[in-house]
């Protein structure tokens, strides 16, 4: 009897894997997660210019220091980060991301099941040091996606607790003030006037390299 038991589940396992060699669903990762992952990789790598290939033309961020719009500002703010973190806190710098979901399934043929999916979040955690203070900050973000077709981040959503955060990067003021508008408004002012200033840095040193190819190209 056990004999025969086995021998029908040995058949049984073997039509079922021929049928479907990956399981019955077969599942991978989708575009739309795949980008979300893109993103977290290269800033955990300090690498702007790949996250900046994760956002749409038309892309939007906000946060509880930064609202942005269009990636030419969420890419300079993602930059500007970067170089910071490079130049200043490099050896405290770890990033941590997880629970990366999306609304697609992509299946073993590659069909699309579900709704479409356009919306993702993820969770992910930054240990860094606060350049302006010297002080080391530990934030626990939640982030929000919406994307293209193409599969690119069409809005950015990370919420964190803004308290907490600003006990962390700020000390004393963090703890008294923290909890207000008032200085979550002067941070947020601070936080534009850098973005600005290293924008303008980066156009201005993209311009004499593009007047010195048009004078190239003249000569030619």
């Amino acid at each position: 009897c056990w004999l025969l038991l086995a021998v029908a589940e040995r058949r049984f396992r073997h039509r079922h894997s021929q049928r479907h060699p990956r399981g019955l669903l077969a599942v991978r990762m989708g575009r739309n997660a795949d980008t979300i992952t893109r993103l977290y990789t290269a800033f955990a790598q300090l690498d702007d210019a790949g996250m900046r290939a994760c956002y749409a033309a038309n892309a939007s961020f906000q946060d509880e220091v930064f609202t942005l719009s269009g990636q030419e500002e969420v890419a300079g703010m993602w930059r500007m980060l970067c170089e910071v973190t490079r130049e200043r806190g490099l050896p405290h710098w770890r990033l941590e991301f997880r629970d990366v979901k999306t609304d697609e399934e992509e299946q073993e043929d590659g069909n699309s099941s579900g709704s479409g999916g356009r919306t993702g979040s993820a969770h992910w955690e930054a240990h860094y040091l606060f350049s302006s203070t010297g002080r080391m900050v530990h934030n626990i973000i939640e982030a929000a996606f919406t994307f293209d077709e193409a599969g690119l981040i069409l809005t950015h959503r990370d919420t964190f607790d803004f308290w907490a955060w600003s006990r962390q990067a700020l000390g004393p003021t963090g703890w008294l003030l923290g909890w207000t508008a008032f200085l979550q408004g002067k941070v947020q002012a601070q936080a534009a006037s850098n973005l600005q200033r290293s924008m303008a840095k980066h156009s201005g040193a993209a311009k004499p390299a593009a007047e010195a190819s048009a004078i190239e190209g003249e000569a030619d």
